[in-house]
């Protein structure tokens, strides 16, 4: 598996992404052809070499014809061109890309990106997704800077996207809006679960352009795979905050093809020492019912010498804030904690089996190297042995053994089922 790397030395924006995947090896010219099968004209691009203090780095620049308008400068994106461009909604932006030649994964990521932008920007304005207007952030070259940067990923071969802790800046930048205080509202609502490290720098450093990347197509880097190193590149913008306003990415092969796949999830707990056990136990069901991946309850003790109960959960980031309110709203809590956390699952599948108790079903979750553990259905095998009064442990076994003898048919006759 390929992945890129991200590590935003000096901030990042959308050209500082575009120019560190050039400078990595994505072929520009390539890049230029893709962005023919967009069906748009008004803008010419460029690559150009420069150094950011003692740092050779790529630029990616975008040539707005019917504006004049020359865009590469890192914060020149995003909020930062109030009032020389047309406003697009989604729709818009959505039509562009469908009926583009694009390929299909590139399409697919450009609209990921602008969805997860259009989102931000309407909880930011306490609107509809369908009502927003881009703005600047709609402008021709952010549009151009979206799709050169997925067709730089494809070209790449990059199949997973990871994002070092980004630099917390302070200060104000105008806007469309007025005066807005850095990272941009959006730029903060795309970037929850991503870590931040704090500086003194005054001025955005991340723009919400390269911040809807990242959202929607990357991950934090905590739990990244290992790898080897192919292809280093940085991407420059033009500020000068005192340290280099540079952008690097790291494209490599994981290293653990054999290893087991990951994901990132939610973890929530909160404690409580004056809840009923009854509440508790429909406020699991409850989390359950609603999308929650895991539940349980963890004996603590509390202040004032008080016996508790911590209850912990886990969960995807699209169901977190209703599942927080589930809690809220069943429990006696106030508030609850939450942060991201990494987690390596098995794949699995389900099969049926035929045992002497009656029809079973077995989960197989396959392990490193192919080979796959089992375990019945608690359900199955509880309703069998109630129904012929035989212990659980035999309806287990018999599950086991067919479930075995299955797998050994699969393979002589060549496959998985």
């Amino acid at each position: 598996m390929r992945i890129a790397w991200f590590d935003p030395i000096g901030g990042a924006s959308g050209d500082m992404i575009v120019a560190s995947l050039v400078d990595a090896g994505a072929p520009f010219e390539e890049i230029r052809r893709g962005l023919e099968g967009l069906g748009l004209e008004g803008f010419k691009t460029e690559v150009t070499r420069t150094t950011n203090h003692q740092i050779a780095a790529c630029r990616f620049l975008v040539r707005t014809e019917e504006h004049g308008h020359r865009h590469g400068a890192h914060g020149g994106h995003g909020h930062a061109h109030a009032g020389h461009h047309p406003h697009r909604h989604l729709a818009d932006i959505e039509r562009i890309i469908t009926s583009s030649a694009l390929s299909d994964t590139v399409r697919k990521n450009v609209l990921a990106v602008f969805r997860a932008l259009g989102e931000a920007e309407a909880k930011v304005h306490g609107t509809t997704v369908d009502r927003i207007h881009f703005h600047e952030v709609g402008a021709l070259d952010s549009i151009v800077d979206i799709t050169a940067a997925c067709l730089a990923l494809e070209l790449l071969g990059v199949e997973q996207l990871f994002v070092d802790p980004l630099p917390l800046s302070r200060g104000t930048v105008k806007c469309a809006h007025g005066e807005w205080p850095v990272p941009g509202p959006a730029t903060t609502e795309l970037l929850r679960g991503f870590r931040w490290r704090n500086t003194d720098i005054e001025g955005e450093l991340v723009t919400p352009t390269a911040a809807a990347i990242f959202a929607a197509l990357g991950r934090d880097s905590a739990g990244m795979p290992p790898y080897r190193l192919s292809a280093t590149g940085y991407g420059a913008g033009t500020h000068d905050y005192g340290i280099p306003n540079v952008l690097r990415v790291c494209v490599g092969e994981s290293t653990a093809a054999s290893s087991v796949p990951s994901d990132e999830v939610m973890v929530v707990e909160t404690c409580l020492d004056d809840e009923s056990p009854q509440i508790l136990g429909h406020t699991l069901e409850m989390l359950l019912e609603q999308g929650a991946l895991d539940v349980w309850f963890t004996p603590v003790q509390m202040k004032k010498n008080r016996p508790g109960v911590q209850l912990s959960f886990l969960s995807d980031k699209d169901s977190l804030q209703n599942l927080i309110s589930v809690v809220l709203k069943e429990t006696s809590t106030l508030g609850v904690r939450y942060w991201p956390a990494s987690r390596s699952c098995l794949e699995r599948r389900h099969f049926s089996v035929e045992t002497p108790f009656g029809p079973v079903r077995v989960k197989a979750a396959r392990l490193p190297g192919g080979d796959e553990k089992l375990a019945p259905e608690y359900d199955d095998v509880h309703s069998l042995a109630s129904e012929r009064g035989v212990p659980a442990r035999e309806v287990y076994w018999a599950a086991i053994a067919a479930a075995r003898s299955a797998q050994r048919d699969s393979l002589d006759n060549g496959g998985t089922d």
